[in-house]
């Protein structure tokens, strides 16, 4: 329990501000909690910070492409716009992690597909606990950076809302 404490206040005082995490809830129980802690030091300091929940199942994708785009895009705009630091965690950080990772890289940096997966394995590379484990991603996951990003850029060059469609007209 105090190695516990000791790794969430070390992330807490990174000053991490948006919590996302990508597993499923039946996971949880065999997941020990940070958010008690987290909440607690932030109270302490009367700082802000957010829990977000994307469920995705372990070593899969979400089957929603289209959900999958609008919540990398929302993260890049808290990102770029909002300035946040984002956490974003599974429970291994390889997979599911990996492939929402490779997106925002892609969106982010306006990286093809092939080249964001890439970044997102030298990356992974250069953490000090992989358990052994490349980032290898799922044939489902690789799949889903491909199309998910597709999806993005398609929707930079044709805006899917007008200037006139948004006037209004009295």
């Amino acid at each position: 329990l105090d190695e516990h404490r000791r790794i969430t206040r070390t992330i807490y005082d990174s000053g991490i501000e948006v919590f996302v995490n990508l597993m499923q809830p039946k996971e949880l129980i065999r997941f020990t909690p940070y958010e008690p802690e987290i909440r607690q030091y932030a109270i302490q300091d009367d700082q802000k910070v957010e829990f977000v929940s994307f469920p995705i199942p372990d070593q899969y994708v979400c089957r929603d492409d289209q959900k999958v785009l609008e919540f990398c895009s929302h993260l890049c705009k808290r990102l770029k716009e909002d300035h946040q630091k984002i956490l974003i965690h599974c429970w291994g950080g390889h997979g599911r992690t990996g492939t929402i990772m490779s997106i925002l890289i892609g969106m982010l940096f306006e990286l093809e597909a092939d080249d964001a997966l890439d970044y997102n394995y030298q990356l992974h590379k250069q953490r000090s606990r992989t358990k052994g484990r490349k980032s290898s991603l799922a044939l489902c996951q690789r799949e889903q950076v491909k199309n998910v990003l597709k999806m993005y850029k398609d929707q930079q060059h044709c805006p899917t809302v007008s200037s006139v469609e948004n006037q209004t007209f009295d």
